[in-house]
């Protein structure tokens, strides 16, 4: 325990050490973890069961603005009601005990980093690529059957989390800036990341529903199997993401080597990372037909490989040694009574 809290850096407003308050109970900062487009996340232990939580805490300056705060409270209402091992779990929500509280939520600790943080660090394996961009779609499908829509699916809102037993499963975070699909917000403009948006996103007045976010998983799949995002010369705004979405998206086939992806495994991924980046959203996939189809091609691949296993082993065993005794027969009983 800090005797004396230390500054975290980046004017994030918390020390290491600093305990925050509300009337259910005290956490210690014990880090950062991240920060999204209206909040940061930051790594506590409550004071008074010695638990390790990630704590999201909306920004000071935005602790006084009514749709903000109502816009952060519905995404922890919305969360705590989810219950999908590839979706983050809320524990429960509070407010600061301050002039003008700050409202903040409490969820399960994750242990590992982004999708994002992965492919920073050099080329995804196919493996793991096939098994986090399945959870992504497994979340997503159920996200959906619940009538509601993410909205801002992109690598750094895909964590890929080590559980206890050293198990990989993905968890899709951050529903900042999701929506019901009840809800007409198309007036209102833009929301989410124009770099993995949908073209019907990135139009003004576009209808929004479960394609847009299937399309977004697309860009994430493409951008992890190759390690280039299909737009990645397109400028990183509605606009330029606009005209680069009217152009199509590139064939993965054409951005991948066989070393890289075995032929039959590319021969059924770019049929289904085209329909992924269909322009049009009748063309896409559901999320859960998607997942199922990587989860398949995911299982030919293993079959793959434990079929080239038997044949290089048979090709490369050590053959026995060859003794003259091998070519003799025993006569049999007919031969010995001759």
């Amino acid at each position: 325990m800090n005797a004396t809290p230390q500054p975290l850096g980046g004017g994030l407003g918390f020390r290491v050490g600093e305990i925050i308050t509300s009337a259910g109970g005290a956490y210690r900062v014990r880090g950062f973890l991240g920060r999204g487009g209206m909040a940061q996340v930051l790594d506590v232990e409550d004071e008074g069961l010695g638990k390790r939580f990630a704590l999201k805490i909306l920004d000071t300056h935005l602790s006084s603005d009514g749709p903000s705060v109502e816009r952060f409270e519905r995404e922890a209402r919305a969360l705590a009601k989810l219950d999908h091992p590839h979706l983050v779990g809320v524990v429960r929500l509070e407010r600061t005990l301050a002039t003008v509280p700050r409202p903040f939520f409490l969820m399960e600790r994750l242990r590992g980093g982004t999708l994002r943080d992965h492919l920073n660090r050099g080329p995804v394996t196919l493996d793991r690529t096939l098994t986090v961009c399945s959870d992504l779609l497994r979340a997503l499908d159920y996200v959906h059957e619940r009538k509601l829509l993410h909205r801002d699916v992109k690598p750094s809102n895909v964590f890929v989390h080590v559980d206890a037993f050293g198990e990989e499963r993905a968890k899709l975070l951050d529903f900042g800036v999701m929506k019901l699909m009840l809800e007409d917000e198309a007036a209102l403009g833009f929301f989410g990341t124009a770099h993995y948006a949908a073209p019907e996103q990135l139009e003004p007045g576009g209808i929004l529903g479960p394609p847009s976010d299937v399309y977004a998983a697309g860009i994430v799949l493409f951008e992890t199997l190759t390690g280039r995002h299909p737009f990645a010369q397109a400028e990183r705004t509605p606009r330029g993401a606009r005209a680069a979405r009217h152009k199509g998206a590139p064939s993965l086939a054409d951005h991948v080597t066989y070393d890289r992806i075995p032929r039959d495994v590319l021969d059924e991924l770019t049929p289904l990372v085209g329909a992924l980046l269909a322009r049009d959203p009748l063309g896409r996939p559901s999320a859960g037909t998607a997942a199922r189809a990587l989860a398949r091609i995911g299982r030919a691949l293993a079959s793959l490989r434990a079929e080239t296993e038997d044949i290089l082993a048979a090709r490369t065993a050590v053959p026995e040694p060859f003794l003259p005794c091998l070519l003799y027969t025993s006569p049999s009983p007919r031969d010995r009574t001759r």
